[in-house]
């Protein structure tokens, strides 16, 4: 068994010895849909959302509903890429907060949604969950979830997606976060979109506590280095709130 030892810590050693590809900024196609959020979108229905420098402001009052309904984007087919920056600031018991849910208004069935749940990414393409029923421990994908690196609660991320046919990968502060296979049940078309909730008629639930700013949809999905040029847009107009948000960590007295 001693070889396999040596040979281990030569992979190791190689790993480290191996340099690391840098991430460069490169052209990116105009997004086909975006939104800043930093002030009130026209022709968008806006239910209890503020608007400001950080973006739109979800869920600050518990009792009323919240949440942003754009009900008609430019038809977007089966492979895309959605990114925005976003930060959680509450979290409701186990209830998943939903960032951002797409429909295909013609096929209701046909829907992509995007959440936080327990300070982790998670979401649902059609009938495909990301993480199991109830988040159930003894599920395969849900002891995946559970291995997935944890958000903190006040710090601005960019989330990136990709969803290339039966694929969907998640990117953090251009950092490959998760990727998902899925077997069937992939297709879907886009035409319309909702922040802050998974859905606004009927019971109310899936309350987003937090902020969005720079939605931006592709008609395309990106490479790491267009994903990493797409959060460098408007790193400059985050990193000030990230500090803000780092100094407060250390209670400092004014």
């Amino acid at each position: 068994m001693k070889w396999i030892n040596y040979l281990s810590l030569l992979l190791l050693l190689f790993s480290c010895l191996s340099p690391r590809k840098e991430k460069k900024i490169v052209p990116v196609a105009a997004p086909i849909f975006e939104l800043s959020l930093t002030t009130k979108p026209s022709h968008i229905e806006v239910m209890n959302v503020n608007f400001s420098k950080e973006g739109a402001s979800f869920g600050k009052d518990p009792k009323k509903n919240s949440y942003l309904y754009v009900d008609s984007i430019p038809f977007i087919p089966d492979n895309f890429n959605m990114s925005c920056w976003f930060r959680v600031e509450g979290e409701e018991g186990k209830i998943a907060q939903a960032l951002f849910k797409a429909i295909d208004t013609a096929h209701a069935h046909k829907q992509f949604g995007t959440w936080i749940a327990g300070f982790r990414i998670t979401g649902s393409l059609n009938s495909n969950f990301l993480s199991a029923k109830n988040f159930s421990k003894s599920e395969t994908r849900s002891r995946e979830y559970y291995d997935l690196p944890l958000l903190e609660l006040g710090k601005y991320y960019f989330l990136s997606i990709n969803k290339k046919e039966k694929q969907i990968a998640f990117y953090i502060n251009a950092e490959l976060y998760k990727e998902y296979t899925l077997p069937n049940d992939t297709e879907i078309g886009i035409n319309s979109l909702i922040f802050g909730a998974l859905n606004f008629e009927g019971p109310y639930v899936n309350q987003f506590y937090g902020r969005i700013r720079n939605f931006e949809i592709y008609r395309q999905p990106l490479s790491p280095d267009e994903i990493y040029s797409v959060s460098v847009k408007h790193f400059n107009e985050i990193q000030p709130f990230n500090d803000a948000f780092e100094l407060s960590k250390f209670n400092i007295a004014h």
